[in-house]
């Protein structure tokens, strides 16, 4: 399942759509096309969280699988413009190879 956020979401209805993942569902909150924050993951065996900012130059994974109220902090502080977001873990540079797919 894929679900995009299209506006502001509070961290209780995103705790919840995470929490309901009995399969991998994906879900992304984008500030453009290419600056975003996604997850893909379930409740059972965590979420993979990513982010964007303008290219996939600057294309980073955190490389720890996430619950999902860390994935619904995130998300939410991203949303919110909370410049130490990105302090809630590390992340790790994402290469693509001709541009269209991580390694």
């Amino acid at each position: 399942m894929k679900i995009e956020i299209l506006g502001p979401v509070s961290k209780k209805a995103l705790e919840g759509l995470l929490q309901d993942a009995k399969v991998p569902t994906a879900i992304i909150l984008s500030r453009d096309s290419m600056s975003y924050i996604q997850t893909v993951g379930d409740c059972k065996d965590g979420f993979i969280v990513e982010y964007q900012e303008g290219s996939l130059e600057q294309h980073y994974r955190c490389p720890s699988l996430l619950k999902a109220n860390q994935v619904a902090n995130l998300f939410v502080a991203y949303q919110n413009g909370d410049g130490d977001w990105k302090e809630q873990c590390s992340w790790e540079h994402v290469r693509f190879n001709d541009g269209n797919q991580a390694p």
